[in-house]
């Protein structure tokens, strides 16, 4: 453990006090010197100053009548010494006697400085003052003035700075960053644990060693060797300022392995600034730079995603004329991206907010703040008002010079919702509280009653003068009166008592009554107690349905094979059901630690659930994982558990509830299921490979058929002998669909980075002859991203929509096409919509199955699998893909949906 703290780390709070202190001091020296500053200083002085002699107080300022909450100088003036003060001291000395002593030694030495605790009039509040007596000659005569400041700041500043000098040295040994103290030859005098831990070596193997020693063999990011005289500590001692954020590689000689650090080298100067010591922590990046490299291949999916962020965003001119804006601020605006791009921002304002920004805007061009931050409501296209968070900031060119704003909006209409619906219940549940006393008593020590307060007369068996004088013994039960007596003997020894219940018996049906009992302040003689009483029966009755709930919940869960889980992040304990004990392998009699449960997680998955349980409390990432338990004496079983967290409103996680589920039987069936899918699609692709040898005999000895016996055939059987041909060329042709909708997934290009406008203009190539041919139009629409999928099967899935699109179309009338995309935070959207023949809603669940036809081959021709094949491929995408229509005639849209982000097990 340090046993020194550094100069540089200590707060400055110390000095800060010191120099308080002393202004205070010189203040107080210049009151004494001069009458008419006094005078001045006296009424308008925070610090509370009264005069008083033999006769007891004579005058005081205003801060004094504010310090001891006295509404005028006439009720201060009234009060004894002896009102304003505890009868005891923090010292547990008697405040009078006390009090006597320091007036003496100040009529003595004529003045004394010490600390006090004063009483509040009006509300009797105990608190703490520094107080300065002075024997000051006034008429001849002597008299104390006293001057006294609330220290009460200052005391809770003292506990916080103990309080944070203790945390600090307790962050200094427990904190995730290795540090050393280097003399100022380099050596190595102290370190922290974790320095240890990084560097792999025994507290004896570090110390002593300095920066130069060549065991280190420290290299730079492109492989280099360090001279000595770069390196963080050496040059910290050589300038004599901070060193920061050198980055370097460093040989382990215990572990023979490389880690990378960030280093920071602090040097400490003496006052004659020469150095010290040097602070020098570093932290393990090596996990970093392995991600350096696959930050940099995924830049510009990342870039997209920022581009769709789920926050409106913008960039405005300094004329407030739009500049840029991405698509999640048009949609919650209501306007399409071109008109945005025509609007200034005064439109979006209500009449009533315009000066209100205008003075924001004029500030940040005047440089008088760097941004600013407001929520108010917004108006959208359609008239209605949005509630938005807006962020701006002003950007600079590289001269300094204003260029334009950048604005985010975050929509807080649901939140605004939240808010006015807490307020709702917020005064619901005030109105309740006011209504709370039911019934008030005044009792005796000994149970009699002295007065009733009934806000509930229904509570009593009797009238309440019937009540009045005598005792509980008289209408309550031996065991009701034993409670009550209970709680004021409780209250007369402690001053309170709380939480004491017995059940009272009426005709018209039992009540549970619960008691709260404080001791009378004033009572003189014998003590009378305040006793409320409340009716508790509905309480008590949810508490025995709640028991039994509790009981059926058990047996669901036991039964239902579901345990539920929870972990006091406060306390550091884990709080399961008797079913997740069971689950687990733990007996239900133990208490079982997080790090206990992660034994008995499978080393495979124990990184996941650590990182995914990390990720859900600090940055609120989804808790929904699939793990194996794994036991020396069991089986291997599959677990899923899904939880929430509940935070602070500081962020603070408070606990972690949720539920887990035995999903072995599951993973089997999802393993089998997929060993039966492969083999049925290797069969499908063997058996439809295999037929088309002998299909194409059979077509080519037709068709020799067909032109050798031309001349001896009547037309009838020459048409016969046509219906075979074309029967034989339309299986070929289903064949060939057939083997394209088992290659999905396995005989086309591997999902990756692509560009999605790429394959759609591949796709487009291929249809360019049939666009033609049938005079279409082709409409294209929105920004095509780059995004995570199989060229082939994303350029083969907008053929066979678009293709369809361009085939189904009414007689006479060319195909009209549109062709959008669009992007949210998560998915690639692409809709397909024509002008064509329509479908019958009824005949929606038939469209995407295989050799699923509605038109009749006469009319259009097809295999029926096209649709069959682009729902394969966006399902093996992990998408969804639908269609729309109005009915026969009325066209149609097809889309489908692709996730911007492939799962990591993707193949």
């Amino acid at each position: 453990m340090f046993r020194i703290i550094p100069r540089a780390l200590r707060l400055p709070y110390e000095a800060k006090l010191q120099l308080e202190i002393e202004q205070r001091i010189q203040a107080e020296t210049a009151l004494r010197h001069s009458e008419a500053t006094f005078q001045t200083l006296y009424n308008i002085t925070s610090d509370a100053v009264m005069f008083f002699g033999e006769q007891g107080f004579f005058d005081c300022n205003p801060a004094c009548l504010s310090l001891f909450g006295c509404t005028d100088k006439t009720e201060f003036l009234a009060k004894h010494p002896a009102d304003l003060s505890p009868p005891k001291q923090a010292c547990d000395s008697d405040s009078l006697t006390l009090a006597n002593h320091y007036i003496a030694q100040t009529s003595a030495t004529g003045s004394q400085r010490f600390e006090w605790l004063h009483q509040r009039v009006d509300t009797h509040e105990v608190f703490p003052v520094e107080i300065l007596l002075n024997a000051v000659d006034i008429n001849g005569k002597q008299v104390i003035q006293a001057v006294m400041r609330d220290i009460r700041d200052r005391k809770q500043a003292e506990h916080r700075l103990k309080q944070s000098e203790a945390q600090f040295r307790t962050l200094i040994e427990n904190i995730r960053l290795g540090i050393t103290l280097h003399d100022g030859q380099t050596k190595i005098v102290l370190h922290n644990p974790h320095a240890l831990e990084l560097l792999g070596l025994e507290s004896e193997q570090l110390l002593g060693r300095t920066s130069f020693d060549p065991c280190w063999d420290i290299l730079h990011e492109d492989g280099l060797p360090f001279a000595d005289y770069t390196m963080p500590v050496p040059q910290a001692i050589a300038t004599r300022l901070p060193v920061q954020n050198v980055v370097m590689s460093v040989l382990r000689p215990c572990k023979n392995d490389r880690v990378w650090l960030l280093v920071n080298a602090m040097p400490q100067l003496d006052d004659d600034g020469s150095v010290l010591q040097v602070i020098c922590s570093f932290n393990d990046i090596t996990r970093r730079k392995e991600a350096e490299q696959r930050l940099k291949q995924s830049e510009v999916h990342f870039r997209n995603t920022f581009e769709h962020a789920p926050i409106g965003v913008a960039t405005i001119s300094l004329k407030g004329r739009f500049l840029t804006v991405n698509h999640t601020c048009c949609e919650m605006l209501g306007y399409r991206r071109e008109e945005l791009l025509r609007m200034t921002f005064a439109p979006l304002l209500q009449v009533e907010d315009k000066g209100f920004y205008l003075a924001y805007i004029e500030q940040l061009l005047s440089g008088d703040i760097p941004d600013f931050s407001v929520v108010q409501q917004y108006v959208c296209k359609d008239k209605h008002r949005l509630w938005g968070s807006l962020s701006v900031k002003l950007i600079h060119n590289m001269n300094g010079t204003p260029d334009y704003f950048i604005a985010t909006l975050e929509n807080i209409d649901e939140r605004k919702q939240v808010e006015q619906a807490m307020l709702a219940t917020r005064n619901q549940l005030q109105a309740t509280l006011s209504a709370i006393p039911d019934l008030l008593f005044e009792l005796g020590l000994d149970g009699h009653c002295y007065d009733i307060h009934a806000a509930r007369s229904d509570l009593l068996a009797y009238p309440v003068e019937q009540i009045i004088g005598k005792n509980v013994s008289d209408f309550l039960s031996p065991e009701a009166n034993d409670v009550v007596l209970s709680a004021l003997q409780e209250a007369n020894n402690v001053g309170y008592s709380q939480g004491k219940q017995f059940m009272f018996t009426r005709t018209e049906g039992n009540l549970w009554i619960e008691l709260s009992a404080a001791i009378k302040k004033g009572s003189v003689d014998q003590p009378h107690f305040i006793v409320l009483s409340l009716d508790i029966t509905k309480r008590k009755l949810a508490e025995l349905q709640l028991q039994e709930n509790e009981t059926r919940l058990n047996l669901s869960q036991q039964y239902g094979g579901i345990g539920s889980w929870e972990s006091d992040l406060i306390n550091d304990r884990q709080i399961w059901s008797k079913t997740t004990y069971q689950l687990v392998g733990f007996p239900d009699i133990s208490q079982p630690t997080w790090d206990d449960f992660l034994v008995r997680v499978h080393p495979d998955d124990r990184q996941m659930v650590i990182d995914a349980n990390q990720e859900h409390l600090t940055q609120g990432a989804k808790y929904d994982i699939e793990y194996r338990l794994s036991t020396s004496n069991a089986p291997t079983r599959w677990m899923r558990s899904v939880g929430q967290a509940e935070f602070f409103p500081d962020g603070t996680p408070i606990r972690f509830i949720g539920i887990v589920q035995d999903i072995t039987d599951r993973k089997l069936m999802e393993a089998e299921l997929k060993r039966s899918n492969a083999e049925l699609e290797q069969f499908a692709y063997a058996v439809s490979h295999d037929m088309r040898q002998p299909l194409r005999m059979v077509t080519s000895y037709l068709t020799l058929l067909k032109t050798a016996l031309s001349q001896q055939l009547n037309e009838e059987q020459q048409q016969f002998l046509q219906f075979a041909v074309d029967g034989a060329t339309r299986m070929d042709a289903m064949i060939l669909s057939l083997l394209d909708y088992s290659r999905v997934g396995h005989k086309t290009a591997a999902i990756a980075c692509i560009d999605s406008r790429a394959a759609l203009d591949e796709a487009l190539g291929f249809l360019t002859p049939e666009l033609q041919g049938s005079e279409g139009t082709l409409t294209l629409i929105g920004n095509w991203p780059i995004i995570m999928a199989s060229h082939d099967e994303l350029t083969r899935l907008l053929q066979n929509l678009i293709a369809n699109a361009l085939k189904y179309h009414q007689e006479n009338q060319p195909p009209r096409i549109e062709v959008s995309a669009s992007t949210t935070a998560a998915t690639f959207k692409v809709t397909v919509r024509d002008n064509g023949i329509g479908i019958d809603n009824h005949q929606f669940d038939r469209l995407f199955k295989v050799f699923s036809r509605l038109n009749a081959h006469s009319r259009f021709e097809g295999t029926g699998v096209g649709l069959a094949l682009c729902r394969k491929i966006v399902e093996h995408h992990g998408g969804k893909i639908g269609v729309e229509s109005a009915g026969e005639g009325q066209g149609s849209l097809f889309w489908f949906e692709l996730p911007l982000q492939q799962p990591d097990n993707e193949s």
